[in-house]
């Protein structure tokens, strides 16, 4: 009875089972081309269970029930598809889904006035995708887009360990202003964006539209010379079911590589100090009154000349000495690994009339430097509501909050900025002694100095540098709230009119406060310490100091558009907006200083700034208490009108034409100037769309080209009169004086840049390879630089419109994916070529001068061109740098340079890079991925960094090139450095800076990311729709660079970007 009762058990055991473990799995993929489609959403409607595709497009799903239900995909790229399907036993199911810009819903390009079909474009555009943008984990959007726009160059050469990283310049298709911005003009939804792209959360964006000809930018009129990046953010759609998606990361950053840095060694530092001395260079300073700082290298050479010491004793010292790097001290004792984390949620969805998105972001750094950090909080929402059918009304919100800590510039004690009477630090210093206490520096004035007038002034007159890490700080924040509204009205089939208005303001304030007992205090309360007639008075009151500046920024921008959208016939389409707008943007900012500053009582004491007080008597002299006071304000109003025509016939052949015209108060005050029209022709024809066309390898094929202006504008160039009143007295006159910052120029206008645009895009066996190329020629016209003028005017140069440039180049993008059941490979490869050359340039060139060659105005060369004297060698007998006068070898300098004919230069090309290409590589097998991104920079030089023996003796700025300078006849057969010499020739230095042997090539090769990721699967029960893990390096280092040396020519011997470490995770619901 038991063996029946088991077996009847076991019997409905497995048909439970079998109930229960129904799987539905697959694959889907895209049916144009056969690539697997990752992250579409499967749903079993009646079980109401649902998961998404991994990177290979394969799904499982576990219903809960068997019998009749409806499967759903949906994808937002895609045309959704629904079926029904019995669920019984485990299948097995592949489903093609149709793009929708294979539909009559075309994929659309968002211009940020109107969005066409991108068929239809006749313009250069790139579109960066959320899967793109989300790749990389950085608070910064431009790091996240670094590589991923062709013809574009990030320059990266200033990089801050200290503190925030500086903000990297963007340039598309190379220059097109002389003097003004040539950063390209950012558009978040809909609107120019009056910030700084800190402000923007890169979670929140969904695509980056890259604008870079006539024909797609010249809508935006004179803000679209540069170039024009669009940025949509995530919104919510109608009839959308809740998405949710989380994310957070940590980035870890190692320590700032100061080793990195090639400055010259304790060693050498030493011998320098010591040939100096030879040569009597300190006397004068040993007998300064003054008495500044003396280095304990030169002490101890004192000290042996006068035989207080031994020659021996010398030597152990110096020994001592020699083997000591202050970079360590800075290393152990003051920097840190810099940490960034972030957190993300965002929430999408939508009904039959409402459709709403809601964000909220945070990200926290902390930088190397101790106590140095930002904070930052964001939060967007957006709602759309229809409460008819052809009536919508839409609202945007977004706000950013950035909270900062920093060290008070004038306090600072991180490596590089503590000055030793204003020269650097000598690197055998010590931030903590042999007993491990804090150590002293005197970075001002000497031991000597100090010890003799301690006891006259009532403030600690010694630096300790470890000590003024908690002495001093700066607190920064930043507030901008930018507000939208936009009403639109379907007037009648295809017409639409639209009313658009925003609102920006954003406040920034910062506060920094010096401790009564910082050094900087300290020093300054002593130094305005008066004794006369044995009476003692003190110019700066007993407390701290405190440094307030704040920024204010207002504006507005009303726009009012008729777009139409009609059939014309058969085969006829026309698209087309018609508008204008007004915009104004004020901008007002104020600092000043506070004395006598007690925190805890929120109390300050007044101070008389307007005149001189006496310094100590050990100083002499008198000097006026830094006040910090300044003000400023500017208005800018643009009026606008625009319209834009976009025709198809037939679905292949397309034309386009733009014309905009923009006013603005910030040119002359004859009107022709104050008015800039713009317009734009283009057309298209997708030949593959032909009935003759047949190619089984080449499925697509499309040429387009487009002629047209746009414009630049820089409000910082006025054409008024500008006068600035200084905030203290004429030192000799005693009265108050004004500064001619800007002489009046009523004949200012825009600048124009013209572009011719010619581009092909094919795709070819299925669309597993896709190709877009263009080659365009750009004119800039009525650039301003500067131009002299008579010196009695009160100024010795005036902005005007004086040069135009002349580039042209060549844009390549390919693209391939190719995928099997289980495997799926994604390459991109983007490249960019161009040249820009100086046509014309009013402003006068004086011969050959460090400033001439360094700007490189030069008329016929690239705009960037880098020139240097032509080298001849050292000399055998002195180990002199050796050129060319007249022809001729030559050492005499001042001839050399005074001389030298601008076509005797030698040019050797530009110091951009004329080629800039990224290659960003995905391989995946099942739900893991393996990614890399490779950068690199070509056809292009840089000037190496050396010694300047000048720099060296008077600033301490040493060179690792000194290690390897001529010291005997032979050594001018391997080493170009110059021997050590004194007394000093400045232009001796001149020559060697700027001549050709220091030149180098810069191309080079770097592998910028790796990224290993894992995406989960059959997580349904959970209701997560989606779970990705990932590991990420940047910042991995060079792969190859063209010069021997393996110089990076982006930090160029300065300490570059450390390697970071990233991990986090992506949720989605």
């Amino acid at each position: 009875m038991k063996i029946w009762t088991t077996l009847l058990l076991l019997i409905l055991w497995s048909s439970l089972s079998a109930q229960t473990n129904i799987t539905i799995s697959g694959k889907i993929v895209d049916k144009s081309n056969g690539r697997p489609i990752r992250g579409a959403t499967i749903m079993l409607k009646g079980n109401n269970v649902s998961t998404s595709s991994d990177l290979t497009g394969n799904f499982t799903l576990v219903p809960t029930a068997r019998g009749q239900d409806t499967i759903l995909i949906r994808d937002v790229q895609y045309v959704p598809v629904s079926r029904p399907i019995l669920l019984g036993n485990a299948q097995y199911i592949s489903v093609e889904l149709l793009p929708k810009s294979n539909t009559l819903e075309e994929v659309k390009i968002n211009t940020g006035y109107q969005r066409i079909d991108r068929r239809a474009s006749t313009g250069s555009v790139a579109t960066i995708s959320e899967r793109e943008i989300q790749y990389n984990t950085s608070g910064n959007l431009l790091d996240r887009i670094d590589g991923l726009i062709s013809g574009a160059y990030t320059d990266r050469t200033g990089y801050n360990f200290n503190g925030a990283a500086q903000q990297p310049n963007l340039t598309i298709r190379g220059q097109s202003s002389l003097i003004g911005q040539t950063f390209p003009l950012i558009v978040v939804d809909n609107f120019p964006f009056e910030g700084t792209l800190e402000n923007i959360n890169p979670q929140d964006i969904e695509t980056v539209t890259v604008l870079k000809d006539a024909a797609a930018a010249s809508i935006w009129g004179v803000r679209a010379g540069n170039g024009v990046l669009v940025i949509t953010t995530k919104k919510g759609k109608l009839n959308q079911p809740l998405f949710v998606d989380v994310s957070s990361s940590l980035m870890v950053s190692r320590k700032p590589d100061l080793f990195s840095r090639q400055t010259a060694s304790s060693s050498d530092f030493i011998d320098m100090e010591r040939f100096l001395f030879e040569k009597g260079f300190y006397g004068t300073q040993i007998n300064d009154s003054k008495k500044p700082v003396i280095t304990p290298v030169v002490k101890l050479l004192i000290q042996q000349q006068k035989q207080e010491i031994s020659e021996k004793e010398l030597e152990e010292r110096l020994g001592v000495l020699r083997g000591i790097d202050v970079r360590n001290d800075f290393l152990n004792f003051v920097y840190r690994n810099a940490i960034e984390s972030s957190s993300s949620i965002g929430l999408r969805g939508g009904g039959d009339k409402v459709s709403y998105s809601f964000s909220l972001g945070y990200n926290k750094n902390t930088y190397s430097m101790p106590t140095n950090g930002q904070d930052r909080i964001t939060a967007r929402f957006s709602q759309t509501y229809r409460p008819v059918s052809k009536l919508t009304l839409s609202t945007d919100l977004s706000f950013s909050r950035i909270t900062g800590t920093m060290y008070n510039t004038s306090n600072m004690v991180g490596y590089g900025h503590i000055k030793v009477n204003n020269k650097e630090l000598y690197p055998y210093a010590q931030l903590k002694n042999s007993d491990g206490v804090n150590d002293i520096l005197y970075t001002d004035y000497d031991r000597t100095f100090i010890d003799q007038n301690q006891g006259l002034v009532s403030r600690n007159w010694n630096f300790v540098p470890l000590d003024e890490l908690e002495r001093t700080g700066s607190r920064s924040e930043n507030q901008q709230i930018v507000a939208g509204l936009d009403l639109g009205y379907d007037l009648a089939k295809g017409l639409r009119f639209t009313l658009q208005s925003q609102l920006n303001r954003a406040l920034t304030e910062s506060s920094s406060l010096l401790e009564e007992n910082s050094y900087y205090t300290r020093n300054l309360y002593n130094r305005f310490t008066a004794i006369n007639g044995g009476k003692t008075t003190y110019g700066i009151p007993d407390g701290g100091i405190q440094d307030r500046s704040n920024a204010k920024l207002w504006g507005y921008s009303l726009r009012t558009q008729l777009d139409i959208d009609r059939q014309l016939g058969r085969g006829h389409r026309l698209q087309g907006i018609a508008g204008a707008e007004v915009r104004e943007i004020n901008n007002s900012n104020s600092s000043y200083r506070t004395y006598g500053v007690q925190a805890d009582r929120n109390t300050f004491s007044p101070v008389d700034f307007a005149n001189t007080y006496p310094l100590f008597p050990a100083i002499g002299g008198k000097g006026y208490i830094p006040n910090g006071l300044g003000t400023g304000r500017t208005a800018n109003r643009y009026v606008s009108i625009y319209s834009t025509v976009n025709y198809s016939f037939a679905d292949r052949y397309f034309l386009s034409a733009s014309a905009r015209s923009d006013a603005s108060n910030i040119f002359g005050v004859d009107t022709r100037n104050k008015w800039s029209p713009l317009w734009s022709l283009g057309g298209g024809w997708e030949i593959s769309g032909e009935p003759f066309y047949h190619s089984d390898a080449v499925n697509y094929l499309k040429i387009r080209s487009s002629f047209g202006y746009s414009g630049n504008v820089d409000a910082s160039i006025p054409a008024e009169l500008v006068l600035q009143q200084a905030n203290y007295l004429d030192f000799y006159s005693n009265q108050p004086f004004t500064n001619i910052l800007s002489l009046q120029n009523p004949g200012l206008r825009w600048e124009r840049v013209q572009t011719f645009n010619a581009g092909i895009e094919w795709k070819m066996w299925n669309k597993r390879l896709d190709f877009t190329f263009d080659y365009y020629r750009k004119k800039s016209l009525d650039l301003i630089g500067f131009a002299l003028v008579d010196p009695t005017l009160g100024t010795s140069s005036v902005t005007m419109n004086s040069a135009e440039l002349k580039g042209q180049g060549l844009d390549l993008t390919v693209s391939t994916a190719i995928s099997s059941r289980n495997w799926s490979w994604n390459g991109v490869l983007r490249t960019g070529y161009n040249r820009t050359t100086l046509e014309k340039y009013h402003g006068r060139i004086l011969a050959v001068t460090n400033q001439a060659m360094y700007a490189g105005y030069f008329v016929g060369k690239d705009r960037n061109m880098l020139t240097s004297f032509r080298w001849d060698g050292l000399t055998a007998d002195q180990g002199a740098p050796r050129g060319f006068e007249n022809g001729e070898p030559s050492i005499n300098y001042q001839n050399i340079i005074r001389n030298t004919d601008l076509d005797d230069l030698v040019y050797h090309g530009s110091s951009v890079p004329r080629l800039t290409a990224s290659y960003r590589n995905r391989i995946g097998y099942r739900n893991l991925e393996f990614a890399f991104t490779v950068l690199g920079q070509f056809v292009y030089f840089f000037r190496k960094n050396s010694i300047n023996y000048s720099s060296f003796f008077s600033n301490w700025s040493g060179h690792s090139d000194i290690s390897i300078r001529w010291k005997k006849t032979g050594d001018e057969l391997h080493t170009d450095v110059p021997a050590m010499y004194y007394p000093l020739n400045t232009d001796r230095e001149t020559f060697y800076s700027l001549s050709e042997v220091l030149v180098r090539r810069g191309d080079h090769i770097r592998l910028q990311d790796i990224r290993l990721s894992y995406r989960f699967s059959n997580i349904a029960r959970q209701r997560i729709r989606s779970l990705e893990l990932f590991l990420m390096g940047t910042n991995m280092g060079l792969i190859w660079t063209a010069n021997k040396e393996g110089i990076d020519p982006v930090s160029n011997g300065a300490i570059a970007p450390p390697l970071t470490l990233t991990g986090g995770f992506k949720i989605g619901f």
